[in-house]
């Protein structure tokens, strides 16, 4: 009983979003009626297209950005000889040394004497 109810109810919403949408295109399309306004619209024909278009500042625009690539590559470079970044193909390996731990201040009086 309890499903009836709620189908029944979101029918009821369907059919009012549905009447509302009717409502909003009829009034819609009375406003459009009223509309007096016509563009009066040409043919254009794209003779122009065929002379290069000039945009002005496009000339700094690039020599700006070259500058700033030229910045970053200069900064990473001045990073890696500052920080001294090691690329892989540079690595040493580690070499181990063997050590041994002492526990007691006696130990290491035998352990200088050696």
């Amino acid at each position: 009983d309890g499903q009836t109810i709620l189908e029944r109810v979101k029918e009821e919403a369907y059919d009012k979003e549905r009447r509302l949408e009717i409502l909003r295109r009829e009034k819609e399309m009375q406003e459009l009626s009223e509309c007096t306004f016509s563009p009066n619209l040409r043919d254009r024909t794209m003779t122009s297209a065929s002379n290069p278009v000039i945009v002005r500042g496009l000339g700094r625009h690039i020599e700006l950005k070259n500058k700033a690539t030229r910045q970053k590559f200069d900064q990473k470079q001045r990073e890696a000889r500052a920080f001294c970044a090691i690329t892989p193909n540079k690595l040493t390996p580690t070499i181990q040394k063997p050590f041994k731990l002492t526990t007691s201040a006696r130990s290491k009086v035998r352990h200088r004497n050696n």
